[in-house]
């Protein structure tokens, strides 16, 4: 008997499938396709600051370098000119590094600007790694957008 293909959903990247049923890197405890897939896919906006922290870190996990890119708000310094360089210094750090774990700290939340304080454990050839940082989140058309780390 012939094994049927799976079909990808229209604009879903190869192995989205797959990927759909694997734990999610954000570890909210559900599948990756229902939990953070309908944010990087573009059929979902994250709500809250807390749920875009937790896409964001997922999206890295993931290699979705352009959900990274599309929820930086355009006038951050995070953001880089050159598009093409930029996705690809987010895909080069993407794939060197193992995202093994995200621990939310804090989120403080005003009218328009938010903030969230996490740790994420990183892991990279040869090195691990605990990286804190204070983010800066502001609403902009809607939805909230990463503006970068606070000093």
């Amino acid at each position: 008997m012939a094994r049927k293909k799976k079909r990808r959903a229209a604009g879903a990247p190869p192995g989205a499938a797959r990927d759909a049923l694997l734990p999610c890197p954000c570890q909210g405890g559900l599948d990756y396709g229902e939990c953070c897939q309908p944010y990087h896919d573009g059929s979902a906006i994250p709500e809250d600051v807390l749920t875009l922290t937790r896409a964001r870190y997922s999206a890295y996990g993931m290699e979705r370098v352009d959900y990274i890119m599309a929820t930086t708000h355009p006038e951050s310094e995070e953001r880089e000119a050159d598009r093409v360089a930029w996705e690809r210094e987010l895909m080069s750090f993407a794939r060197q590094t193992l995202f093994r774990g995200l621990e939310i700290e804090q989120v403080q939340l005003e009218e328009e600007v938010a903030w969230v304080a996490f740790t994420v454990h990183l892991e990279q050839p040869e090195q691990e790694a605990l990286v804190s940082e204070r983010s800066r989140f502001e609403w902009l058309e809607d939805r909230w957008l990463y503006m970068g780390p606070e000093d």
